[in-house]
């Protein structure tokens, strides 16, 4: 991936700094030149399957709309909302990306992979429910809530920790902190809806 550090230095000096833009060094520039079309390729496809799955909706009312199926099209549409709004900030910030990558990019990333394969588990039930079967497995989300541990999880307490350090990074992380605790929220209430019986 990337082989050094990339900080952010001063690009320009004088009283009018604050209106001038700033200048990303040319590697790291090149670095999000790489990394934004494939978030926007990423963000497409999941707001794309998302609003499938929503398209097709049972009706509230109907035997298909349980309880449970709401909640689960709730959470989702929250984790839709969590995963633009840092998706939109990290683009903003341009923080600094670094040979092992800031925590709240690493974080984003693991999050679209989780999306991708969770999104499968929601259209799996949403096909149930307009064939008039409620049964879901529960198994399912069990892999789901495994990729939480193992990878989430971690990420979430990387981002906390480099909130701490001070710097570039640590200012970015502190600002973004609190999405990547929104999305995080958002996965795990997910998850739980999946997991409910």
């Amino acid at each position: 991936m990337l082989s050094t550090p990339y900080p952010i230095a001063q690009a320009l000096s004088g009283p009018d700094q604050s209106m001038m833009p700033v200048t990303l060094p040319r590697q790291m520039q090149r670095d999000w030149e790489t990394l934004v079309p494939v978030w926007h390729d990423a963000f497409a496809h999941f707001d794309a399957r998302v609003r499938a799955i929503l398209a097709r909706v049972p009706d509230a009312g109907t035997e298909a709309a349980t309880p449970a199926w709401e909640w689960c099209v709730a959470c989702l549409t929250d984790v839709r909302r969590a995963v633009y709004e840092l998706h939109m900030w990290l683009l903003y910030e341009r923080v600094p990306l670094t040979a092992d990558c800031p925590s709240t990019v690493s974080y984003l990333a693991e999050a679209y992979v989780w999306c991708g394969d969770v999104l499968d588990d929601v259209e799996g039930w949403r096909e149930d429910l307009r064939n008039g079967s409620d049964h879901r497995d529960a198994t399912l989300a069990e892999d789901s809530l495994e990729y939480i541990e193992d990878f989430l999880c971690p990420l979430l307490g990387r981002v906390c920790a480099s909130s701490l350090e001070s710097g570039a990074v640590g200012q970015a992380s502190r600002a973004l902190r609190p999405l990547v605790e929104r999305l995080h929220i958002a996965i795990v209430s997910l998850n739980w809806a999946l997991m409910a019986n």
